[in-house]
């Protein structure tokens, strides 16, 4: 069963690590997932020095007190990150071939993926394990003598094992059930083409959003290579299905921009009114956008099943399911490279 299987795989992370595969595009970033780790580097417990006899005693124990407060505020200080010393550190990304000791933290961040409702997650990463050719675990590392830490998942599995496999029957029917009921067939027809596949693309909000561009292309990349072997033909795609994370952010601009110009500023608020709110569609992986702007059709619902980030918790979270025409991939990974490039001359202006 899946849960013995649980069990010797969590057994198995406690034996000594073996080499590892590392794919070929590593990417470097400050991440700001490490602060956390860093934090805990900086805080070491401090004993107040003892005190020496002395005549005047009564000195020596106000000046003990005295050197004990300073150290507990010293050690506030690092603890709230807040000392001049205190200072990011630079943490490796990687995209390495997902392994057996990866099993328990993409099940993770796959459990929710149908927002909550039971479906066979353990299956689905036996699957993600198995396709050692295609598919990159996110992975972050400090140095070369620690362990990486898998950080997320993207790959892509044929919707044309079904029949094979449970979980893939399950998201299907979870997809299907989701769609507006006017489009209830027109999705249906995509899942059960021969041809199609699904996209997975979960990883931690936090992740340095400029691995977007160089993990699309590996992705596309791998699957270019993997369908030229013949025995791999089940990667030779017409259309992909991605389901994506993403919220909407509901709030109420400036009079500038709600009111459309000066003129319109200057009228009084009539008694009662409301003021004029807008929502905004917010993707956490920002390539989920381009491939949202060229997908054939979407459609969204109210996701559940997991907490809503830090980052989002003023935001109502949401599923977006879409179709991409396997034509427009080279677009996309064009549009998206755009992307990153301009945010990162934005950022180095900033």
């Amino acid at each position: 069963t899946h849960t013995q299987r649980e069990r010797e795989r969590e057994r198995a992370l406690t034996m000594p690590p073996q080499s590892k595969k590392k794919k070929r595009a590593p990417a470097s970033a400050a991440a700001s997932a490490a602060e956390e780790k860093k934090k805990k580097e900086k805080t070491k417990s401090k004993t107040a020095p003892k005190s020496t006899k002395a005549a005047n005693s009564g000195e020596d124990s106000e000046s003990n007190e005295e050197e004990e407060d300073d150290e507990e505020d010293e050690d506030e200080s690092d603890v709230d990150g807040e000392d001049d010393d205190d200072k990011f550190i630079d943490v490796e990304i990687e995209f390495v071939t997902p392994k057996e000791e990866h099993f328990l933290n993409l099940k993770s961040y796959l459990t929710a993926y149908c927002d909550g409702s039971q479906y066979n997650v353990s299956e689905l990463v036996d699957m993600i394990l198995k396709q050692d050719d295609v598919g990159s675990v996110i992975a972050s590392r400090v140095s070369a003598e620690e362990e990486e830490d898998p950080l997320g998942v993207m790959t892509v599995i044929s919707l044309d094992k079904a029949k094979e496999f449970k979980c893939l029957q399950e998201i299907k029917a979870h997809i299907v059930k989701k769609a507006p009921k006017e489009e209830a067939k027109l999705v249906r027809d995509a899942l059960n083409a021969k041809k199609t596949g699904l996209i997975l693309s979960e990883r931690l909000v936090n992740v340095p959003q400029d691995i977007g561009g160089p993990l699309i292309k590996q992705l596309f990349d791998e699957i270019k290579w993997a369908v030229k072997d013949e025995k791999k033909k089940e990667f030779d795609f017409d259309q992909y299905v991605l389901v994506s994370r993403c919220f909407l952010d509901t709030f109420t601009p400036p009079p500038s921009v709600a009111g459309g110009g000066k003129k319109n500023n200057n009228k009084k608020r009539k008694k009662g009114e409301k003021e004029e709110e807008v929502t905004e569609l917010v993707f956490p992986n920002l390539e989920d956008e381009i491939f949202y702007e060229e997908s054939q059709w979407s459609f969204m619902w109210e996701a559940g099943g997991e907490d809503k980030p830090q980052e989002f918790e003023d935001s109502k979270p949401m599923r977006m399911c879409m179709l991409i025409d396997a034509k427009d991939v080279g677009t996309i990974c064009e549009d998206v490279q755009e992307m990153f490039l301009a945010l990162s001359v934005e950022n180095a202006e900033d």
